[in-house]
């Protein structure tokens, strides 16, 4: 409310408790249908990128699975887009030229198999935005780093120790 004041009418309090298998068993079967259908997926992926690295192609590939293949838009590592989210893109990025790989997609559910066949390096415009926020992270993460070894050195030296207790 504006006031700042909740008022809350409590009539019972129920015990913390552990609850049944019966409370849960639905719960848990979709849980482990989840978890065995995605590990299923990850392992015919991990088939299908060392079938790309055999040689095989995207193409082929997709016509034996009945999906059509796709050709992104160049990415950056900042961007996620489409099928990818970060954890696809920094798979990606880390993935060699010519080279393939699988990443979950960003759906949660499905696959993304990829071949990386181009790699470009974007002309860099010291002036821009983004390069202006690079600089700044950068030089925040160096004097963060800085600091953080200049004082575990000084502890180092005079033996400090912290009490985690209080």
């Amino acid at each position: 409310t504006d006031t700042g004041f909740v008022w809350v009418n409590v009539t019972d309090i129920i015990d913390s408790r552990d609850r049944t298998i019966d409370e849960v068993r639905e719960q848990l079967d979709e849980r482990w249908r989840s978890e065995e259908q995605r590990k299923r997926m990850s392992e015919k992926a991990k088939t299908l990128v060392d079938r790309l690295n055999a040689g095989a192609t995207l193409v082929a590939i997709a016509i034996d699975h009945g999906v059509e293949v796709q050709t992104s838009s160049p990415l950056k590592r900042s961007t996620t887009e489409g099928a990818f989210d970060r954890t696809a893109v920094s798979t990606i990025f880390a993935t060699p030229r010519d080279g393939a790989g699988t990443a979950s997609h960003a759906n949660g559910t499905d696959r993304v198999l990829f071949r990386i066949s181009s790699i470009a390096l974007e002309p860099s415009d010291p002036a821009s935005d983004e390069s202006k926020e690079l600089a700044e992270s950068l030089t925040l993460s160096l004097s963060e780093d800085l600091l953080g070894t200049y004082v575990r050195i000084k502890q180092e030296k005079f033996g400090v120790t912290v009490n985690q207790r209080n």
